[in-house]
C-alpha cells in the first residue's frame, strides 16, 4: 500500500525539489547518529556513573550506619554473654577486611567516577565505567549480605525487645483500667500497686536478660510470669467493682438485716433453732470476711462463686423466717377450729355407731358395709392420734417451729376432712337402703299388674301354642314376684338381693310385655288382612296358595309373616284391577 501512495507524495514536485527533500532526510539521520555517539552516549555514561555513585553511597552509609550499629550491639552483648564473644571477634575482623578490601576499592571507583564527571572526560569515563560497575555492584551485594547476616544473629534480641514493648504496653493499659475505677476499688489499691511494682521489676529483669542475650529465659519470664498476670488483671478488673461492692456493702448489709430479723423474732417467741444458731450466723459472717480478705490478697478465683452461695444462703434463711411468721399467723387463727372439727368428727362417728344397731335390725349389712365402717373408725382413730401429737408439740417444754405445728395441724385437718367425707358417704348409703326398699316395694304391684295384662293379652290372642310358649316366662315372673316379696318381708332386709331381684323382674316383665303387645297388634292386623285377601283367593291359583300359607302361619302364631303374605295378595290383586280398568 505504501508503494502505491509514494508517487502521490511527490506528485506536483519538480526533480530538484525531490532531490532536496531526500537529501534533507538523509542529513537528519546522519545528524541523529552523530548525536547518539557524542552527546547521548555522554549523557548515558554520566547517568550510569551517577547511579553507581549513588548505589555506593547508599550501601556505604548502610555499612557505617545499620551494620555498624548491629556490630556495636553484638559487641555489647559479647561483653555480657561470653557465648557471643567469638562471634563479635569474627565480625570485627570481617568488617575490617571488608572495609580495607572491597569497600576501599568501591570507594576509590566512586571517587574516580565523580572526578571524571566533574572533569567531563568522556573517554576516560566510558573506559572506567565497566570496571567501576563490577566493583560497586559486588560491594552492594556484600553489604546486603552483611546486613542480613548480622540481623539474623540479632533476631532473638529484636523479637525479645518487641515482646518486652508489648508487655509494657499491656501493663500500662491494665494500670489505666484499674485507676479509672479507683474510687470503687479503694480496698484493692495497695495490693494492686504491689502487683504493678512487682511486674515492673520483672520487666526490668527481662530487659537485663535480653541485654545479656538470654533470649529464651526472657521469653519464659514474659510468657509464664508476666503476661498471664497482666491478662488475668485485665480480664478481672471489669467485674472487680461489682465484687467489691458486694463484699464491702451489699452482703454485710443483708447479713445485718438477717441477724436483726432473727433477734426480733426470737424476742417475740419464735423458735428458730431449726433454721440457724448464733454459731451458724457467725460462720456466715466469717465467710463474708474471708471473701473480703481474699480480695485484698487478690486471690479472686472462687470469691465470686462464694459470694453467690452466701447470698443464696441468706435469701433462703430470710424466706424461712417469713414462712415462720406466716405459719404462726395461720396456726393461731385456725387451731381452735381444727380442734373443734376433730371433736365434731368424733361425735359424728359415735352417733353413727349408735344408729347402726337399729339399721342392722331392719337392713342386712354385709362384710363390705362393715369394711366401710371400719375404715371410718380407722380415720377417726388417726385423727385422735394426730391431735395428741399436736398437743404434745404445742405443750412441749422446747418450743417447736410454727411451720412444724402448722404442718401437723394441716395433717389433722386433712384427716378430719377425709373422715367427714367417709361418714357422709356412709350415711348417704344407709339412707339409700330405705329408698331402695320402698322402690322395690312399689315395684311389686306395678309388675303384678303388668303380668296380669300379659295374661289377658295372651287369652285374647287365643293361640294355645303361643300360650304354651310364654307360660314358662310368666311362671318365672311369678317366682320373681314371690321371691322379691319374701325378701322385702324378711328382716333384716337384704337390699342388695332385693335390688338384684327388682332389676331382673322389671327388665323381664317389661320385655315380655312389649313382646306380647307386639304379637297382639300383629295378630289383629294379620286377621284383618287374611279376611280381605280371602276375597281374592279364587282369582288366581297363586292367590289361593298364598292365602293358605298365610292361614298356616297365623295358626302357628307367626302373625307378622302371615300379615306380610296376606298383604302381598291384596296389593297384587289391587294392581291387576287397576290395569283392567285402564
Amino acid at each position: 500500500m505504501h508503494t502505491m501512495k509514494n508517487p502521490l507524495i511527490f506528485e506536483g514536485l519538480s526533480p530538484i525539489q525531490i532531490i532536496l527533500i531526500v537529501g534533507g532526510v538523509i542529513l537528519l539521520i546522519i545528524l541523529l547518529i552523530v548525536l547518539y555517539f557524542t552527546a547521548f552516549r555522554r549523557y548515558l555514561s554520566r547517568k550510569n556513573a551517577k547511579d553507581l555513585i549513588s548505589t555506593f553511597e547508599k550501601h556505604h552509609a548502610m555499612l557505617e550506619g545499620e551494620i555498624q550499629q548491629f556490630y556495636a550491639r553484638l559487641e555489647r552483648i559479647s561483653q555480657l554473654n561470653l557465648i557471643y564473644a567469638t562471634k563479635a571477634n569474627d565480625w570485627k575482623r570481617k568488617l575490617i577486611d571488608f572495609r580495607q578490601g572491597i569497600d576501599a576499592q568501591a570507594y576509590s571507583q566512586a571517587n574516580l567516577l565523580q572526578e571524571e564527571i566533574e572533569r567531563g572526560t568522556r573517554k576516560e569515563l566510558a573506559r572506567d565505567l565497566p570496571n567501576a560497575k563490577k566493583i560497586i555492584t559486588e560491594h552492594a551485594t556484600q553489604v546486603d549480605q552483611l546486613y542480613d547476616e548480622l540481623k539474623k544473629i540479632l533476631q532473638g534480641e529484636e523479637q525479645g525487645r518487641e515482646a518486652l514493648i508489648n508487655a509494657r504496653a499491656s501493663l500500662r493499659e491494665a494500670k489505666q483500667a484499674f485507676y479509672s475505677q479507683k474510687d470503687s476499688l479503694d480496698m484493692l489499691i495497695e495490693p494492686f500497686e504491689k502487683v504493678f511494682h512487682r511486674l515492673e521489676d520483672l520487666l526490668e529483669e527481662v530487659e537485663n536478660t535480653i541485654d545479656s542475650a538470654n533470649y529464651q529465659e526472657a521469653n519464659n519470664m514474659l510468657q509464664k510470669q508476666i503476661n498471664p498476670v497482666i491478662k488475668e488483671i485485665t480480664k478481672t478488673i471489669p467485674s472487680l467493682s461489682e465484687l467489691c461492692l458486694e463484699v464491702n456493702h451489699l452482703l454485710p448489709e443483708r447479713f445485718i438485716s438477717l441477724r436483726a430479723s432473727f433477734e426480733n423474732l426470737a424476742a417475740t417467741g419464735y423458735p428458730l433453732q431449726h433454721l440457724a444458731s448464733n454459731h451458724d450466723l457467725q460462720v456466715l459472717d466469717d465467710r463474708i470476711e474471708h471473701c473480703r480478705e481474699e480480695l485484698k490478697k487478690l486471690s479472686i478465683r472462687g470469691v465470686e462463686e462464694e459470694c453467690r452461695l452466701i447470698e443464696e444462703k441468706m435469701k433462703n434463711l430470710q424466706a424461712s423466717l417469713q414462712k415462720e411468721v406466716e405459719a404462726r399467723h395461720i396456726f393461731e387463727t385456725t387451731i381452735d377450729d381444727a380442734y373443734l372439727q376433730e371433736t365434731e368428727l368424733s361425735s359424728d362417728f359415735i352417733n353413727l355407731c349408735h344408729a347402726l344397731p337399729k339399721v342392722r335390725g331392719i337392713y342386712l349389712l354385709d362384710e363390705e358395709d362393715q369394711a366401710k365402717n371400719d375404715l371410718i373408725q380407722n380415720v377417726v382413730n388417726q385423727c385422735g392420734a394426730s391431735r395428741r401429737v399436736l398437743d404434745t408439740y404445742i405443750h412441749n417444754t422446747i418450743k417447736q417451729p410454727y411451720t412444724l405445728l402448722l404442718s401437723k395441724e394441716e395433717q389433722l385437718q386433712n384427716q378430719v376432712k377425709e373422715g367427714k367425707e367417709e361418714i357422709s358417704s356412709f350415711r348417704a348409703y344407709l339412707s339409700s337402703l330405705k329408698v331402695d326398699a320402698e322402690k322395690n316395694q312399689h315395684l311389686l304391684p306395678q309388675v303384678a299388674k303388668k303380668v296380669a295384662e300379659i295374661e289377658v293379652m295372651l287369652k285374647e290372642i287365643n293361640n294355645s301354642s303361643l300360650i304354651n310358649q310364654k307360660e314358662k316366662d310368666i311362671l318365672h315372673l311369678h317366682e320373681l314376684l314371690d321371691s322379691l316379696n319374701e325378701t322385702l318381708s324378711s328382716l333384716p332386709i337384704d337390699i342388695k338381693k332385693a335390688n338384684a331381684l327388682g332389676q331382673e323382674l322389671n327388665e323381664k316383665a317389661s320385655a315380655l310385655y312389649e313382646e306380647v303387645l307386639s304379637l297382639k297388634e300383629n295378630e289383629e292386623k294379620a286377621a284383618t288382612a287374611i279376611l280381605e285377601a280371602n276375597s281374592y283367593r279364587n282369582d288366581r291359583t297363586e292367590n289361593e296358595n298364598r292365602c293358605l300359607q298365610a292361614e298356616a302361619l297365623y295358626q302357628n302364631g307367626e302373625y307378622a309373616n302371615a300379615y306380610a303374605l296376606a298383604l302381598e295378595v291384596i296389593k297384587q290383586s289391587a294392581l291387576q284391577e287397576g290395569r283392567e280398568t285402564e
